[in-house]
This record gives C-alpha cells, sequence and structure tokens, in this order.
C-alpha cells in the first residue's frame, strides 16, 4: 500500500505559529520531516526470549553502522542510514523488557523504553544487528516484576487438559521420565496454579511449581498416560491421554461426581440471561456424568479423496443444528450420546481437531478444518449424515428474517419446524450462544444478521443467536422460531441501522473511542469556522490546558479526513508531554491518523496497545489492520463483532472498512457476508473509483454463488473504467475464473498474467499475480520461469506476511525436481542450469547434500563427467566434513577417473582427506588411488595403496597392473585366485569365472609354466567347454604359444584389450555401487 502525504497550507502554519516558539520550531521539524527526498529501508525488526536475557534483531539486508547506548529506562541505537520497520512483534516477545519505541532523526535512530536495568550486549552476524538485553538486577528482583499466568485445568474426552494462558508468547520446554513430567518456561511469570485437590482428573495425580535458578517457572505433573503438547496462539497446552489398558480407577473421575470438572485459577463470570445455560465441559471417561440415556453412538466415517462424511444414526427422531463460529464448526443434535471423535481427527488431515462438550441434553461436537472445507447436511429417517468437503456455507432452504417493531418487539425466522431451544457456553469466547435446532433437513440462515441485542450466525442446519444483552429469550413457535426479550427488544432493520446506532452511540458514550459525529464540529458551522475556533482554543488555551485543546483540533482534522495536519498536532502533543502520549486516547487517535495515512505498521504500533484491549471499536480498526495485511482470518472475527460502529463513520472510512468487510468476506467464502458489507458501502458517496472497485467485489460474491455469467459481467465492467488499480485486480480475477472453468488454457493464463506484470506494481495485486504465475508456469512445467517469478515476489515483498510460505514452496519445489525419480525426468542441460540459477532453494545439511549427489549422478550417466566434477568438488571444498567429505571425494575421484583424468582423481583423495574415517572406506579410496597410480603408470605407488588387501576388487587391479608390465607369472597367480576352485562334475562357470580362467591360461602360456597349464587344463577343461570360451581355452592349453593357431587365438581374444574394457565397465560400476551403497549412509 503506498503511503500519501499531503503538504501543510502555509496560511494553517501561521496559524498555529501564533501558540509559542516551541511550537513554530517543532512544525518546522515536521514540515522538514516530511519533505524528505531519501528513502528509508525496510528493516525486519526481531525479538527472541531466552533463559537470561532478551534478544533484539534489526534484520538489514546490506550490513549497516551502528552505535548502541544505553540508560537506566531508555536504549538507544543509532544507524548510519534510515530505517523502517514495526515494533510491535518485538516487543510481544521481549515484553519484560521492551516497552514502546520510536524512530527519530529521520529513522536513523531507535528509542525505546527499558522496563528495567539491562546491560546492552551486542554484534553483528551476516548483517543483522544483534543486540542482548540482559537485566541488572537479581532473579528476585525480575520475579516481582512477572506477570501472573492463569493455568486451568479440564477433563476431556479421554484426556485431562492443562492450559497455561501467558499473556505474551512464551518459549517452553517439556521433558518426561517414566510417569514425572516436567515443564520449564523461558519467561518469568508467576504460575496460578489451581486446587485440583478438589476435584478428580482423570491420568494427572498431582501437578506442583517450582523456580529455576534463573528466576523462570518450572511445573511438575504427575501422570499416568501419554503427554502430547502444543502452543495455541499465547496459551501453552499440555494433554495427558490415558492408555488403553489403564485401569479404571485410574483414569476416571468418581462414578458419582455431577460437578464441572473444570479447575481454574480464576472463576469465570456471565451476566444473567433469560435462558441458563448448561456449563459446557469435555465429557468424562465414566458415562455416569451424562445422563443414563447418553449411550454410545458409533459414527460411521466414510472418506473419499478431500470428502469426508459423517453418518451418525440416532434410534430415535433427532434434530440438530450445525453452524461455524469462531473457526470452530459447531454439530449439536438434541439428544444426548457420547460420541468417539478421535476417529474424526484420525480419518483426514484437513480436519485438524474435534471435541465432544457435555451438555445435559445434547450431542455438542465442534471440529476445527481447513480453511474453505464447510459442512452441508442430509437426513434419512433417523440417520443424519454431514459431509465435510471444500465447498460454500450455505443452507439448502435459508429462512427469511423478518424484524417485528413496536411494543413487543420481536424478530421470527421461517418458515420451518423448530424443535428444541439450548443455550451453550462458547469456551473459546467465553459468552453464550443460543441454539434452535430443525428437524427439517438444509433449513438454516444464508448470512449472519446483526441487530442491536443480538446477532444470527450463518447455519447450514438450524439457527444460532449470540445475545448482546440480558433478558433475551429464543422460543421455538409453530413454523418459527421467535426471538423477543423481557426488556424491549431493540430492532435496527437494514433501513434504520445508521439512525439506530447512532441513538446506541450517544446512549454508550464509553464504548466509543471515536465519536466522529461530535468531532466534525458540524454545529459551529462549516469547516473554515470550525478551524477557526478550534485554533483560536489553542492559542488562548493556558499551559496547563493547551494539549487539551490541540487534541480537539486534531480530533477535528481527523474527522475531516486530514491526517497529516492530525498526526502534525499529536507529534506537538508528544514532544512536550510524554505522559499525554501514553494515554490509551491519544494512542488510539494517533494509531487511527496512521491507519488513514496509510503507515499501517505505525498505526499497529498504537492501536495493538495492551490498554486499549477492553475497547470494542479498537477491535474493528485491529481487524481493519489484519485485513489490510492480508490476514482475513484474523480479520474476520473482528469486523464482524464491530459492524455497528462503521455504519456511524464518515464516508471515507465507511466505504473503507465496508470494502475489507466484503473482501474479507470473499476470502472466506461468505457470499451473504460480503453482500451485507456492500450494503452498508452503499450508504456512502460512491465516486467512479469506489465503483469500479465495488464491481470486482460484486463479482467475486457472484463466483461464490456460481453465478459465473453474471460474475464475468462485473469484471468486464470494472476492466471497461478508467481505475487502473481495479482493471488489474478484475483482469486477475478474471484470468482465475475462465481459468478455472476451462475457458482458457493454462499458457493463456501465463501470457495475461505475465502482461500484467508490465502494468501494474508494487502492491498486493502485484504480489497475487507473481504468485499465481509462477504456480502455473511451475504446473505447466515451466520450472525456471516459474521459480524466477517467485523469485521476483519474495525479493520484492520480503516483508508481506505470506512471503515466508512462498519461500518454502520454492524450496519444496526445487527439492522435488531433484529427488530421487523426478531428476530423471529433466534434460541434463536443464538439471545443471536449474541448479546454478537457484542454488541458494538446495536444503542445507544431508537432503542438500544427497540432492548434489543424485544430480552429479545424473550428469555422469549422459557423460557430462566435468560437469558432475565441479558440484561434487564444491561439496567436499564448502559443504562437508569427517567421513562425508571423505567419501564424496572418493565419488569425486572416481568421476575423474571416468573422465580418464588420474591426477585430478588423486588430487580428490588428497583434498578430500579426513581422519577417523571407517575402514571400509579408507579401503575404497586406496583403492581408487590404486587405480590412478595404474593409469598413470605409476605401479609401485598402485601396488603400495592395496599391500595386504586381499579381495576380490584389490585382485583385479593387481591384474591389470601385472598384465600391463607384463609380469604373467604373477598376473597367472592372481587370476588363479580370480578364477577360485575348479567346479564340481556337473557344475558350469559363469562368464565372469570363465573369463578369469582364460586369462590365467594366457599368461601361463606365456609365462611358460607348462607343468601350471597342465594342471588348469586337468581341472576346468569340462567346465570350459561348455562355456563360450571352451575353443580358445583349448587352443592356449596347447601350450605350443609359438605356434601359428595359439597366435591367431591370442590376438582374436585380445586378453589385454578386452581386460582394459572391462575395468572401463569397473569403473561404471564403482560409480554406480557407491551411488546405490553410500546414500543410505550419507543421506
Amino acid at each position: 500500500m503506498s503511503r500519501r502525504n499531503s503538504q501543510l497550507s502555509p496560511r494553517w502554519m501561521l496559524k498555529v505559529a501564533r501558540v509559542s516558539v516551541v511550537t513554530v520550531l517543532a512544525l518546522t521539524v515536521f514540515v522538514a520531516s516530511t519533505g524528505v527526498v531519501f528513502a528509508a529501508e525496510k528493516v525486519r525488526v526481531r525479538g527472541g526470549l531466552h533463559a537470561n536475557f532478551g534478544r533484539l534483531v534489526f534484520d538489514w539486508k546490506v550490513p549497516v553502522s551502528y552505535k548502541v547506548t544505553t540508560t537506566e529506562q531508555q536504549l538507544t541505537v543509532t544507524f548510519d542510514r534510515a530505517m523502517e520497520g514495526r515494533f510491535d512483534r518485538a516487543r510481544a516477545e521481549i515484553t519484560d523488557y521492551m516497552g514502546n519505541a520510536r524512530l527519530e532523526d529521520g529513522g536513523k535512530r531507535v528509542v525505546i523504553h527499558l522496563k528495567q536495568p539491562v546491560t546492552a550486549k551486542h554484534f553483528v552476524n551476516e548483517g543483522s544487528v544483534v543486540i542482548d538485553l540482559r537485566p541488572t538486577g537479581d532473579a528476585s528482583t525480575a520475579a516481582k516484576k512477572s506477570p501472573q499466568v492463569p493455568v486451568r485445568v479440564t477433563k476431556r474426552n479421554g484426556y485431562t487438559r492443562v492450559v497455561f494462558d501467558w499473556p505474551v508468547r512464551t518459549e517452553y520446554n517439556l521433558s518426561q521420565k517414566d510417569n514425572d513430567v516436567s515443564l520449564t518456561f523461558a519467561r518469568a511469570g508467576d504460575l496460578a496454579l489451581p486446587d485440583t485437590a478438589s476435584a478428580a482428573f482423570p491420568f494427572l495425580s498431582g501437578i506442583k511449581s517450582a523456580r529455576s535458578a534463573d528466576g523462570t517457572p518450572k511445573v511438575d505433573l504427575s501422570v499416568s498416560g501419554r503427554v502430547r503438547h502444543f502452543r495455541d496462539g499465547r496459551k501453552v497446552v499440555v494433554d495427558i491421554i490415558g492408555q488403553k489398558d489403564a485401569k479404571p480407577g485410574e483414569t476416571a473421575a468418581p462414578a458419582d461426581s455431577q460437578e464441572d470438572q473444570t479447575v481454574a485459577s480464576a472463576p469465570a463470570t456471565g451476566a444473567p440471561v433469560q435462558l441458563v445455560p448448561q456449563r459446557l465441559r469435555p465429557v468424562a471417561s465414566e458415562p455416569a456424568a451424562l445422563p443414563d440415556d447418553a449411550r454410545d453412538l458409533d459414527v460411521a466415517v466414510k472418506v473419499e479423496l478431500d470428502v469426508v462424511g459423517l453418518a451418525f444414526p440416532f434410534r430415535t427422531a433427532t434434530s440438530m443444528a450445525a453452524f461455524r463460529r469462531g473457526g470452530w464448526l459447531w454439530l449439536v443434535f438434541d439428544r444426548p450420546f457420547r460420541v468417539d471423535t478421535s476417529e474424526i481427527t484420525a480419518a483426514v488431515e484437513f480436519i485438524k481437531a474435534a471435541e465432544q462438550l457435555e451438555h445435559g441434553s445434547a450431542t455438542v461436537i465442534r471440529l476445527t478444518t481447513t480453511a474453505g472445507f464447510n459442512a452441508s447436511v442430509a437426513r434419512e429417517g433417523n440417520r443424519w449424515e454431514v459431509v465435510i468437503a471444500p465447498q460454500l456455507m450455505r443452507p439448502e432452504t435459508p429462512l427469511k428474517v423478518t424484524a417485528h417493531p413496536g411494543r413487543d418487539a420481536n424478530v421470527s425466522l421461517g418458515p420451518t419446524v423448530p424443535s428444541t431451544a439450548l443455550a451453550l457456553n462458547d469456551p473459546e469466547v467465553g459468552d453464550q450462544i443460543f441454539v434452535v435446532t430443525v428437524a427439517e433437513r438444509g433449513h438454516g440462515l444464508a448470512r449472519s444478521h446483526q441487530f442491536s441485542d443480538f446477532r444470527l450466525l450463518p447455519s447450514v442446519q438450524g439457527v444460532a443467536v449470540v445475545p448482546y444483552a440480558d433478558g433475551l429469550k429464543v422460543e421455538p413457535r409453530a413454523e418459527k422460531i421467535l426471538v423477543s426479550s423481557v426488556r424491549g427488544l431493540r430492532l435496527a432493520t437494514a433501513q434504520a441501522r445508521r439512525r439506530v446506532l447512532a441513538t446506541t452511540a450517544k446512549n454508550a458514550a464509553a464504548e466509543r473511542m471515536y465519536d466522529f459525529e461530535t468531532w466534525r464540529r458540524g454545529a459551529i458551522g462549516d469547516y473554515a469556522t470550525a478551524q477557526s475556533h478550534l485554533l483560536k482554543l489553542v492559542e488562548e488555551a493556558v499551559p496547563d490546558r493547551r494539549n487539551a485543546a490541540r487534541m480537539e483540533l486534531a480530533r477535528f482534522y481527523f474527522a475531516q479526513g486530514m491526517g497529516a495536519r492530525a498526526r502534525g498536532i499529536l507529534q506537538l502533543i508528544a514532544l512536550e508531554s510524554e505522559d499525554t502520549a501514553r494515554l490509551a486516547t491519544f494512542r488510539a487517535l494517533r494509531g487511527g491518523v496512521e491507519y488513514i495515512m496509510g503507515d499501517f505498521d505505525k498505526a499497529r504500533e498504537d492501536l495493538l496497545d495492551r490498554d486499549l484491549d477492553s475497547e470494542p471499536e479498537i477491535v474493528l480498526w485491529r481487524a481493519a489492520l489484519a485485513a489490510e495485511n492480508g490476514d482475513f482470518e484474523e480479520a474476520t472475527f473482528g469486523l464482524r463483532q464491530s459492524d455497528r460502529f462503521v455504519q456511524s463513520y464518515p464516508d471515507g472510512l465507511r466505504k473503507r472498512f465496508a470494502f475489507l468487510g466484503a473482501e474479507t468476506a470473499f476470502a472466506n467464502s461468505d457470499a451473504r457476508g460480503g453482500e451485507f458489507w456492500l450494503e452498508i458501502a452503499e450508504g456512502a458517496n460512491l465516486n467512479s473509483t469506489d465503483l469500479a472497485y465495488k464491481h470486482v467485489l460484486e463479482a467475486n460474491i457472484a463466483v461464490l454463488d456460481g453465478e459465473i455469467e453474471t460474475a464475468l459481467a462485473g469484471y468486464d465492467a470494472a476492466i471497461a473504467a478508467r481505475d487502473r488499480r481495479s482493471r488489474a485486480r478484475a483482469v486477475v480475477e478474471k484470468t482465475e475464473l475462465l481459468l478455472k472453468e476451462g475457458e482458457i488454457s493454462s499458457e493463456k493464463a501465463i501470457e495475461d498474467l505475465d502482461r500484467l506484470r508490465y502494468v501494474w506494481r508494487d502492491d498486493d495485486i502485484e504480489f497475487r499475480v507473481l504468485r499465481r504465475l509462477g504456480e502455473l508456469q511451475i504446473e505447466s512445467g515451466q520450472y525456471r520461469e516459474g521459480l524466477q517469478s517467485l523469485k521476483r515476489l519474495v525479493t520484492n515483498f520480503a516483508d508481506h506476511r505470506t512471503t515466508p510460505a512462498i519461500a518454502d514452496f520454492m524450496r519444496a519445489t526445487f527439492a522435488q525436481l531433484y529427488d530421487e525419480g523426478t531428476i530423471e525426468t529433466l534434460p541434463p542441460v536443464m538439471a545443471i542450469a536449474l541448479f546454478n540459477d537457484f542454488r541458494e532453494l538446495a536444503p542445507a545439511g544431508t537432503d542438500g547434500d544427497a540432492m548434489i549427489r543424485r544430480l552429479a549422478d545424473r550428469l555422469v550417466s549422459v557423460d557430462l563427467l566435468p560437469q558432475a566434477a565441479k558440484l561434487l568438488s564444491h561439496q567436499v571444498e564448502f559443504r562437508l566434513k569427517g567421513e562425508d567429505r571423505a567419501r564424496v571425494g572418493a565419488r569425486l575421484a572416481v568421476v575423474r577417473l571416468l573422465d580418464r583424468d588420474a591426477g585430478e582423481a588423486l588430487a580428490a583423495i588428497a583434498d578430500s582427506h579426513s581422519d577417523g574415517i571407517s575402514s571400509e572406506l579408507a579401503k575404497e579410496r586406496g583403492m581408487i588411488s590404486a587405480r590412478a597410480y595404474t593409469q598413470l603408470g605409476a605401479f609401485d605407488k598402485a601396488l603400495a595403496e592395496i599391500k595386504g588387501d586381499q579381495s576380490e576388487a584389490a585382485d583385479k587391479i593387481r591384474a591389470d597392473i601385472m598384465w600391463q608390465t607384463r609380469d604373467w607369472a604373477q598376473a597367472a597367480e592372481v587370476f588363479g585366485r580370480l578364477a577360485g576352485k575348479p567346479p564340481a562334475r556337473g557344475q558350469s562357470l559363469d562368464d565372469v569365472r570363465s573369463r578369469y580362467v582364460l586369462s590365467r591360461a594366457v599368461a601361463l602360456a606365456l609365462s611358460n609354466d607348462l607343468p601350471g597349464m597342465a594342471t588348469l587344463h586337468r581341472n576346468f577343461s569340462s567346465a570350459m567347454a561348455a562355456t563360450p570360451f571352451g575353443a580358445d581355452f583349448q587352443v592356449i592349453a596347447s601350450v605350443d604359444s609359438g605356434a601359428a593357431d595359439f597366435q591367431d587365438v591370442l590376438r582374436r581374444v585380445s586378453v589385454a584389450d578386452d581386460f582394459q574394457a572391462f575395468m572401463e565397465g569397473y569403473r561404471a560400476r564403482l560409480a554406480q555401487s557407491q551411488t546405490a551403497a553410500k546414500d543410505s549412509t550419507v543421506n
């Protein structure tokens, strides 16, 4: 998102300048800062918590000079270049050390408030500036400042869960020895352990805490089962799961226990409502905790590709509800049964979690799924079937929602035949849900409906109501469901919503952080009159009240959409009063100003402040920031909960948030939610740019509804508009739709997207174009082009939140190309070219080494020996150590031998020398050296390398040497060992042994060893007669080496040349044997 800076008018500057000399100077600094011509570098700022210190890291892409200074309450880092960066994530990781942070001197100086005195040690690591903050006080001092950490223990279906609710993300380590589990944390904190003595928890017999030497907490658990552990956001979760053979007395709660089996360090509270919900808790392991008729229900699970069907075979008529909330898919049946949810999660990967929540009169199951997987329902008799697949979440028969204002105001939903009204607690959100199950299949709500006192959630079956006020009643009636209130229902229809929200805002002023109607000062008169009035108040204010007057002026500019002016006033206030700048109201205002200025990183620093956590309206702005960053999953909940604020906002913010809501709904496949947000946008004053963008969003919603022609018409309308950004977005969406519908080929889509890459640059559209272009190119086999497109993406959008995932995809694709089997399909020239262009994608360690060796083998197979040698040389020189280095060095030497370069083969052996290698590898390296010396004619050195080695491989080398040196007697002796003992009568010789026998016969003949020849003839003549060499053997065994027929056979057989060819085959087999035998050891 590009930033927009507007210039301050001279008249306005002169007006404010009358306030004081300090104000003039500050404004001068501000105006100068808005006109800088150099570009600050984007620098990622990271934090990491260690046992005794906090680490702060500035990831500069190019090395930078810096200076670090500290005082008791402040850390200052001064760089020689300007930077841009966000500090909220780093602060969240090292919150014990780091407070607020700000950039000064045009981005060259970072000033950080310290929460405790520290010493700062710093160093540079590959361009990153690393600063370690170590507390100067002792562990007891740190412990006194430690945050409270609530700990909850909960009994679930087949296991006990312990949750450590840290206020910030905290590293931990868990170890288990028999029945003792030890859990240590890397952050100081006071664990508020619950009293588990008053309740029995399966598989957990004790829990106690202690403190490590460095002041960090430690927890010891006594368990009788298997332990699994994971992180859920800021929470650390430990589950103790019972073994199948565990004894009932050891794993179950008392059979007569009817109490809630959740124990927490702080009691939960809830406002009284008309429907009192059953306490929800995980199902206990003993059936007595449920009603007598709560028998086991065998749920059938059927999987086909990416679709799973869950069949619930009830014995009697049962009604149900199915809806989503907060990332969970809820399945509610109005009869209590026990369900083994482990079979559901074991069936498929896209169902990440499944649990049953206990209820006295219902079966309540919750699932989490991969994004895009939703439920549909079907019914056959008493049997309900739930199908979870990549599909839209919408009912077959949407219920009509009708508001009935008046004295007995109510909202009716129908027509349908409701069955049972249930009140449930949502254990994630902590509030209540009223659920009405319906017997007729597919009767639900197509979209959410927002009212002042409650919200209707979208559902595929039944109705789910989230109350906002006490006294709400949800009643099943004949052919409808009625929602009313004992206090009188406040209704806000679509037409009257804005008026109702304005009234609500006046009645609940404490809930609002942004009172735009008041801040616009419409009662004073026009803009100029209001501005003149507020400037006069600033000028006439006494010093103690001047900042309060400035705040009103800043609010006025903010409400008028003049972010630059509002930012300037707020900077003046912060310069004069740090106390004011720390107030929640100030940070909310400044965060809003930075948001409309497009500086989302600075907006996050203010709007994510903990002091704003309890403000309902801030939820909306945080959700908007998440949506601006493309994190639509995080944005969903906040936008849904806060749309009541949007409709009272000025037109500029109203349409901006409404469009973000529509984008978020589309990203979550929520067509009705998208329509809802576009209805809100229609109430604002839309210009031509807005209308073009609206065409794109309406077309997206049409895609979700399967209305392809309507969608294409919408995209065409946006393409025909004058707004370049909406036109580019429409081209992307239309191309994707046509490709999905099979209307265009992948090649056409690649051509269109590649052309668009040059039309629109530098924002999320280019990001999406590059990502999809790279994916399509890789799918089409254009690996080099695809990886190059994605490489541009990760380079140009290094700070994008999904860039790490794309980089992982590139590495996985690269690894797959060079995987065993796949690499054989790549042309060798392409394989080496791809590797050279994207070498940085090769994995580190043994996986990368194995990849390089597979590529080298591929090159050897097509006689690209120099290229293979270059790859292996790089491994030997830079990547490997020890035995791995020696082994790959041997392989390199073999490649050099195959390339008939014995000198380089010996150099490879020497350069890869390593102490302490295995005797087997040492012997193999010796034989390779011997072969190289043989090629060079250094026969004495060759024999020295294999001295004492009586293996067949060593004898083959000896035989080659003896043959070349015409030492026929020694050659005959070696070939005798290779030929082995004579075969028994009736046994045959294979080709290899028969060749050895023939070679021994030649050597004996040439050495005139007549007795040896006679013995050889006597022992092998009958067996040799049955081989292809039988006739030749008889001629050579005649002993007359001067006879013409002997010389003829010798020339015809050409033993020496044949043997030389045989040795070349040996070299190839040596390379192959290394590939096959050593990969299992090296990899």
